[in-house]
This record gives C-alpha cells, sequence and structure tokens, in this order.
C-alpha cells in the first residue's frame, strides 16, 4: 500500500497489516511497517534492493528486450520455460 499525503505530497510505501490513521505521518521517501508504525528503511533502498535482484534472475536478458508492461509473443515461449526451470514446476 502506498499513500500520498494531501498536506504535503509525501510519498510513503507503508508494509504488512499496519494500522495507520494518517499518512502524512509517514517520513518522506519512507517505508514504514509494524505496530506502531517505525520507519524501516528508506525508498531508495529497497528500489535498489529490487533492481539488483531482478538483474539476477536467469530471464532478465528477455525482460530487458521487451518494452515495459507489453508481452512479446516472440519471447514469452523462452520466458516461461526459464521461469519454470528456475522455480522447478512440473507441466
Amino acid at each position: 500500500m502506498t499513500c500520498t499525503a494531501s498536506r504535503s505530497g509525501i510519498l510513503a510505501l507503508v508494509v504488512g497489516a499496519l494500522l495507520q490513521t494518517a499518512c502524512y505521518n509517514a517520513s518522506e521517501r519512507r517505508v514504514v511497517g509494524g505496530v506502531p508504525a517505525k520507519v524501516i528503511s528508506k525508498t531508495e533502498v529497497v528500489v535498489k534492493r529490487i533492481e539488483e535482484s531482478t538483474k539476477s534472475l536467469p530471464w532478465f536478458d528477455l525482460l530487458e528486450k521487451r518494452k515495459l508492461g507489453s508481452v512479446d509473443r516472440a519471447i514469452e515461449g523462452e520466458l516461461r520455460r526459464r521461469a519454470e526451470d528456475r522455480y522447478h514446476v512440473v507441466a
């Protein structure tokens, strides 16, 4: 869940089953979680970690060939095969 405070334009990422009564209590560009809510990371750190883990996927080269959010039927079969190999899916 993400929320943008209408008063200040602050963007925060709220994680877990967290009850937070007002988004504007979250610090700018921070990840908050827990009850009561506490800052647990910076959004930049989380984004960098996700980008690095995505680059290590065996099908990352195929993802780079596609336009963001698009489906390329020419590579979808290979993409699926690599994902199934990675996660040991039996068809």
